[in-house]
């Protein structure tokens, strides 16, 4: 692991990450930049920006925040640090456990966005867990856009209604629950939005036809 920008024990001392502490509680990035050691708005933002050049700073620099949640820390700041830390430590293959800890978070702290049980969700498929990825999406999918958005503005369209039904019908498929993955494809193979992805639908259309013919 890196180490933690935050964990200077020498006042004098550069690290790595070419932080400098210039008061108490108080350090310099690149003799531009400053950070205060409790500040969370301030970490939270550098670790956002962090994101797609330094994930695993990115990472400590959530899990920091996390640290200095309180009762005064805003649900969509803790939101967005679980969902967060949920996606870089998929990056980079991290434990599966916590992983799925910071998805959880994510759920319990805002459970009327469908965001966190759709990335969860592709996450299961991917492993393997179907069921589970199954049970998610039909917790997404009863939460509709157009309620979300009106409480969350940046609310992403893609993980909501027909969005979901891609990943829906390859959990189904591994089920053997071919009539609900067949009606989830037929949904949107024909749907304009789908159209970079219809070779690909056509050819799980086929198998799920295939698995019926075999039941």
């Amino acid at each position: 692991m890196e180490k933690v920008v935050f964990d200077i024990p020498n006042t004098e001392s550069i690290n790595i990450y070419n932080y400098k502490q210039i008061g108490p509680n108080l350090y310099r990035f690149n003799t531009e930049e400053t950070y205060i050691y409790d500040d969370i708005n301030l970490i939270y933002s550098r670790a956002r920006e962090l994101k797609k050049t330094n994930i695993r700073l990115s990472i400590d620099l959530f899990k920091k925040c996390i640290e200095l949640f309180s009762t005064n820390t805003s649900n969509s700041i803790k939101y967005e640090t679980y969902i967060n830390l949920s996606l870089l430590l998929t990056e980079i293959n991290g434990k599966h456990e916590e992983i799925e800890t910071y998805y959880k978070k994510s759920i319990d702290t805002l459970s009327d966005r469908a965001e966190p049980y759709y990335y969860w969700a592709i996450y299961c498929n991917k492993h393997k867990q179907f069921e589970k990825s199954y049970d998610l999406l039909k917790l997404a999918l009863s939460l509709k856009y157009e309620d979300c958005v009106i409480k969350y503005p940046k609310t992403q369209r893609t993980a909501y209604d027909k969005y979901l039904y891609d990943e829906m019908a390859v959990s189904c498929y591994w089920l053997k629950k071919y009539n609900e993955s067949k009606y989830f494809l037929e949904q949107i193979i024909d749907d304009p939005d789908f159209s970079g992805s219809r070779d690909r639908l056509l050819q799980n259309l086929q198998f799920t036809n295939e698995g019926l013919e075999n039941m």
